[in-house]
C-alpha cells in the first residue's frame, strides 16, 4: 500500500536518511517507522504490566487483622510505597 507523505522539515528528512543509511526518501520513512515500532515494542515488553494480580485484593482482604480502619489504610499505603511495581 502506498501513502503520500508531506514532510515539512526537509532537513530532518535528509538527516534521518543519512543516519539510517537509506537510499531514498521512501526508504527513510519506512526505516524510521520500523525503528520507532521496534523501540516502542521493546519498551513495552521490558516494562512489565504494573496492574496488580487478580488475587492481590482477595488475598489482602482475606487475612484477618486486629488493625483499626486507619491502621489498615496506613499499612496498605506503606506496602504500596515499598513495592517494586
Amino acid at each position: 500500500m502506498s501513502v503520500v507523505v508531506t514532510v515539512s522539515n526537509q532537513a530532518n528528512l535528509k538527516k534521518a536518511q543519512s543516519l539510517l543509511g537509506a537510499r531514498t526518501e521512501s526508504e527513510t520513512i519506512d526505516l524510521a517507522l520500523e525503528k520507532i515500532i521496534e523501540e516502542f515494542e521493546s519498551k513495552q515488553s521490558a516494562s512489565p504490566n504494573k496492574d496488580l494480580s487478580d488475587d492481590f485484593f482477595e488475598d489482602l482482604f482475606a487475612e484477618k487483622t486486629n488493625l483499626s480502619d486507619g491502621e489498615a489504610v496506613q499499612a496498605i499505603v506503606k506496602e504500596r510505597e515499598e513495592s517494586t511495581f
